[in-house]
């Protein structure tokens, strides 16, 4: 291989099932927004404000895949999203609010030996869903992301207006706003070009 090597993306998370409707219907009640409506059944994808979950139907992705179709495998299948938050009391609420959704309930929230908190739920297909506060792993707030918009009405805490499908170190930071420059005569100068566009700070 000549030149440089590819810069690698992790931007789609493709989930094979059944029935669409039903499938659409669950991840719109989770709170994901869901984009390209214009595709209907045939095939969906929903924000998740860091990738995208796009839901296919099992033979057809299996063929698009070039594999096997059957045998569908009821056990583990070697794959589990995450939804990590950022505290116990949100992974319980997200478990419950799961279930509310049509989501099963596959373990029960507990203690991790790496001191961290979990549990499962599976989607209409069973696919596995984590939901995790994890030590080290930090979660930005929901009003910091521009990237999800959708918003709960229900009677859930305010932390639940955004799930949230992956995580990292600082995964959602925000950039601050640079104050105006100052020149000697202490008057506020122009921003740089880079800063025009940022909005100008609070007094």
């Amino acid at each position: 291989m000549s030149g440089k090597a590819p810069i690698p993306r992790f931007t789609v998370i493709t989930l094979g099932g059944g029935d669409m409707l039903a499938r659409i219907a669950f991840y719109e009640a989770l709170g994901f927004a869901r984009k390209m409506q214009a595709t209907g059944e045939a095939v969906a994808f929903f924000d998740t404000g860091g990738t995208v979950i796009a839901l296919f139907p099992w033979d057809q992705l299996a063929r698009d895949a070039t594999l096997p179709d059957q045998p569908r495998p009821k056990t583990f299948r070697g794959t589990t999203l995450a939804w990590n938050c950022s505290s116990v009391e949100e992974v319980d609420a997200v478990l419950d609010f799961a279930i509310s959704c049509g989501a099963s309930l596959l373990k029960p929230a507990h203690r991790t030996d790496y001191g961290g908190y979990s549990g499962y739920f599976g989607d209409p297909d069973n696919h596995p869903w984590e939901v995790v506060v994890a030590p080290g792993i930090e979660v930005g707030s929901p009003a910091s992301s521009s990237a999800m918009r959708a918003t709960l009405r229900l009677s859930s805490p305010a932390w639940l207006a955004q799930p949230r499908i992956t995580s990292s170190i600082a995964a959602q930071s925000s950039v601050g706003w640079r104050r105006p420059r100052v020149d000697p005569t202490g008057k506020a100068r122009s921003p740089c070009r880079r800063c025009r566009r940022r909005r100008p700070p609070r007094r």
